[in-house]
């Protein structure tokens, strides 16, 4: 996305002029990938599924992109999709970079902050990527250490036909009901609804208490709402329009 830059710059001609830096030190950095979201469930949903999104667009393709929401079976989460992917440079270039983006060149694309793909960190001290382009699928580890500073290792590399990238961590069970939520909130807003492959029922059930009548359809024209500001689903009833207009209430304090 492309930023304006507010406010005008300040010319002098004193020549005792000193840039600002970043420290890089564990407080820093925690506070960019930890402190800085009030809501890190909702956030890491947004962010990479936005990022999931922007790949696609970038790869002028508009593949499925993959939401796995933990269950007891399967405890993990994870955003995949088969956009554009990185190569080994652009991870450690710019993934791996707090503040540095491909992403400010063009309004098409959501991101450009360069924070988003750390939100992870803003739940768990580790997560994995596995990210493939031009016939290489290079598999990572992103950690905190020991010094309370985020790394970042290679596990692995293979040939591969495919592109993408693929984000994951494990999460608690305490906290299912957290990422369930904060996933119902995050992509009612969301630019493009990603398949849910695990969770479905559950991510359903958890935002049933804004009206009994939540389903897909239900979810579906609350979306196209927001994103027209009409009622377009086709499959939408008139208890599930109740439903919507709840949805709209519930939320109205993150409606601008």
């Amino acid at each position: 996305m492309i930023f304006e830059q507010e406010g005008s710059a300040v010319k002098t001609n004193n020549s005792n002029v000193v840039d600002f830096t970043i420290a890089n030190n564990a407080m820093i950095f925690s506070t960019l990938s930890t402190k800085l979201y009030t809501k890190p469930h909702e956030a890491i949903v947004r962010e990479l599924v936005s990022n999931a999104i922007d790949a696609n667009t970038e790869a002028h393709c508009d593949n499925e992109i993959k939401l796995h929401l933990p269950t007891e079976l399967e405890p993990e989460f994870y955003v995949e999709d088969n956009g554009i992917g990185m190569d080994e440079k652009t991870v450690l270039d710019v993934y791996c970079k707090y503040g540095n983006s491909t992403r400010r060149n063009s309004n098409e694309v959501i991101g450009g902050l360069g924070l988003g793909s750390k939100t992870p960190f803003a739940y768990a001290s580790q997560f994995n990527i596995e990210t493939a382009k031009d016939g290489m699928k290079h598999s990572y580890v992103a950690f905190i250490g020991e010094d309370g500073k985020p790394h970042i290792a290679m596990a692995g590399s293979e040939p591969c036909s495919t592109s993408g990238t693929k984000v994951s961590f494990p999460v608690k069970e305490q906290d299912f009901d957290s990422f369930y939520r904060g996933a119902g909130k995050a992509l009612l807003f969301s630019k493009k609804m990603p398949k849910i492959v695990n969770g479905e029922r559950e991510f359903y059930r958890a935002n049933q208490d804004y009206n009994e009548s939540l389903n897909n359809a239900t979810f579906v024209a609350a979306r196209n709402y927001l994103a027209n500001n009409e009622f377009i689903s086709k499959d939408c009833s008139e208890k599930s329009m109740e439903a919507v207009s709840a949805i709209l209430n519930n939320m109205s304090s993150r409606i601008v």
